[in-house]
């Protein structure tokens, strides 16, 4: 999972989160985290409207564009099933992917498109790695300048942009952390998201 410092607004940082847990650990022995991780974030977008709250008070536009991956099983009885995500919400598509979600698959890998201010980013995520793939930044406004300087501003704006990627990147993780290691991830969040999918999935 990516790190780096918290970007402005978001006062709980995945080190925090993970504070006393070897992570290296954690992840080979439970894989699945992707996964849940990546099912969690398609459902607070879907239910959310496409915004997705961060730690602190800041919130950012999250959308599941172009192509879903689900699966379940694990080795010789895994099972996938890839979407095409449609344009509109009344698309047949959306209804495969909520009859998949409904037999417990999960999502292994999902086409973003992310917005926070002014910057939109789009990228692939997959579940085994939680790093971003194939990132599409907001278009960064061509110098004028022709000299070192010039081409200099555009490098570092890039690489601020994707700085600040990295930053949400994490905060999503570590607000999906922060529910899924408590109780109320039993209680009230798997309950919130059954409700929901129960509620587009075609019969």
């Amino acid at each position: 999972m990516p790190s780096g410092k918290k970007a402005e607004g978001m006062d709980v940082s995945l080190a925090e989160i993970m504070e006393g847990i070897d992570f290296l650990d954690l992840w080979n022995d439970k894989m699945f985290l992707g996964e849940e991780f990546l099912t969690w974030l398609y459902l607070a977008s879907e239910s959310g409207g496409g915004t997705v709250k961060l730690p602190g008070s800041h919130s950012v536009e999250l959308f599941f564009e172009s192509s879903l991956k689900l699966v379940s099983g694990q080795g010789p009885s895994k099972r996938s099933v890839s979407i095409t995500t449609p344009e509109e919400p009344s698309d047949p598509d959306w209804d495969e992917a909520y009859a998949a979600l409904g037999n417990r698959k999960k999502v292994a890998r999902g086409t973003l498109r992310i917005k926070s201010g002014a910057h939109v980013w789009r990228l692939s995520l997959p579940s085994d790695s939680v790093s971003p793939q194939a990132i599409k930044l907001t278009a960064v406004k061509d110098s004028a300048e022709s000299d070192d300087q010039g081409r200099a501003g555009m490098f570092l704006d890039r690489v601020g942009l994707v700085s600040e990627l990295l930053n949400i990147l994490e905060s999503l993780f570590a607000a999906f952390l922060k529910i899924r290691l408590s109780p109320s991830w039993e209680t009230e969040e798997l309950p919130r998201l059954e409700k929901h999918i129960a509620s587009r999935r075609k019969t």
